[in-house]
């Protein structure tokens, strides 16, 4: 009698454990979206943020320019994203050869580093999947866009963070995660809040 009262309670216990964890792995899955809504939310909250800025100044902009004004080159800032430079100036991009060099140099900067993740990038940004070229190039858009957006390479590094908590780079415009594989990392600047999980569950 005791072996089978044994034999119930084990069944019985059993049967709960299975039951705790498909609950556990549904609210796996539901943290998992909900942590790429909020990516999301967040990358749009920051380009609209952009987008105010930029009318902000346009009007500044808008103002004639002299012939020398407007042959100036774009000016280029140490470890500056050529698109970022570009971008600042209000001015179509026209790299000259030693940008185009820095930016190779970045693209496979990325390519290489373990921070980059291809498929979660794509994963978590949809528009970007969606566009014919950078969804074959997602280490491009990062590289061009992403970054300054406040978009993730990965799960583990926060761009927004990584500009908001170092304000020189936002300065520099330079590309938050080519900053830290270039000096961030070496100078002990972290890439995430302590104890933060950017996107739970990823």
């Amino acid at each position: 009698m005791a072996r089978l009262d044994a034999g119930a309670q084990a069944h019985d216990v059993q049967q709960r454990l299975k039951e705790t964890e498909q609950a556990l792995e549904k609210t796996l899955e539901e943290m998992a979206r909900l942590g790429r809504k909020l990516e999301e939310q967040r990358a749009q909250r920051n380009a609209l943020r952009l987008q105010l800025q930029e009318a902000l100044q346009k009007p500044a902009q808008a103002a004639p320019a002299s012939d020398k004004e407007e042959s100036k080159p774009v000016e280029k800032v140490a470890g500056q994203s050529p698109a970022a430079g570009a971008a600042a100036s209000g001015r179509p991009l026209e790299l000259t050869h030693e940008q185009r060099l820095a930016q190779l140099k970045h693209s496979e900067l990325l390519q290489k580093s373990k921070l980059f993740d291809a498929e979660w990038y794509l994963a978590t940004y949809p528009d970007v999947k969606s566009d014919k070229k950078y969804s074959q190039a997602p280490h491009e858009h990062y590289l061009m866009y992403g970054g300054f957006e406040g978009r993730n390479p990965c799960s583990t590094f926060q761009s927004a963070f990584y500009l908001a908590q170092y304000p020189d780079v936002a300065a520099g415009k330079v590309n938050p995660l080519v900053h830290y594989l270039l000096h961030g990392e070496k100078e002990g600047r972290r890439a995430a809040p302590k104890g933060s999980d950017p996107t739970p569950g990823v």
